[in-house]
């Protein structure tokens, strides 16, 4: 009935399964033809490539959406909504979009890539929690107040400017795949301090399992013979490169 009465139908339940439950059957697919239904739901990239055919063989228009922030943010305005598909479909629907919360982003024409491109800044944001509840944990062990850790040394370094700087820099590099100019450390620069950083971090008897990927990483890169080249050459030792 809702699919009925509406032009566009906005999906947002637990999973894939779910969301062929609700929309995927014939009725649904009678209701939904010449409509758009936006698919929020979490979807892996198979499943939402699943749904859009069935959306297309339905003569439905089909956007992807994925949110990248809890539903506090997104009430308050915060965080990117991705979204994949037509983007003249995207463009029409922006004021429906923009009154759903946080900040809609357009990804890429093919739906299943906003699925690809949140997975990468998960990657981002497993990596960046868990390192800072290893460093809350060094000040914890040394009585070091975990409050002024985050707000005097953590918010600083991420709201001023200095993270995304490293960031940008290595973004650069990694597109060009150039990794000796601007070059401000090397890999070896990077390898030697994280080993002297762990072995202190070891001594006050705590658990640094989750720096030994990192180490190997860099070890490795260094051993393709990136060592004295900037940190973002690691990308191709992720992506394979044997050189």
């Amino acid at each position: 009935e809702a699919a009925h009465r509406s032009e566009v139908v906005v999906l947002c339940l637990l999973d894939h399964a779910a969301a062929r439950d609700a929309v995927m059957s014939e009725a649904a697919g009678a209701a939904l033809g010449g409509k758009t239904l936006v698919q929020l739901s979490t979807t892996s990239v198979e499943e939402v490539d699943d749904l859009a055919q069935w959306a297309a063989a339905s003569d439905g228009a089909f956007l992807k959406g994925d949110i990248l922030v809890y539903p506090d943010d997104i009430r308050a305005g915060r965080g990117a909504i991705l979204y994949g598909g037509p983007e003249q479909l995207f463009s029409r629907l922006s004021p429906l979009l923009d009154g759903l919360g946080g900040q809609p982003c357009f990804i890429s024409e093919r739906p299943a890539d906003t699925i690809r491109t949140a997975n990468a800044l998960y990657s981002f944001l497993y990596s960046a929690l868990l390192s800072f509840l290893l460093g809350a944990a060094i000040c914890r062990r040394n009585g070091i107040p975990v409050e002024v850790f985050t707000r005097n040394v953590i918010e600083p370094f991420v709201m001023d400017g200095s993270l995304m700087s490293y960031i940008n820099s290595a973004g650069r590099a990694a597109g060009a795949q150039r990794y000796d100019q601007d070059l401000q450390a090397t890999i070896d620069a990077w390898l030697s301090g994280l080993g002297t950083i762990k072995a202190d971090i070891d001594a006050l008897g705590i658990d640094t399992a989750m720096l030994e990927p990192f180490k190997a990483l860099l070890g490795q890169t260094a051993k393709a013979g990136y060592g004295e080249q900037d940190i973002a050459a690691v990308i191709e030792t992720l992506l394979g490169d044997k050189r």
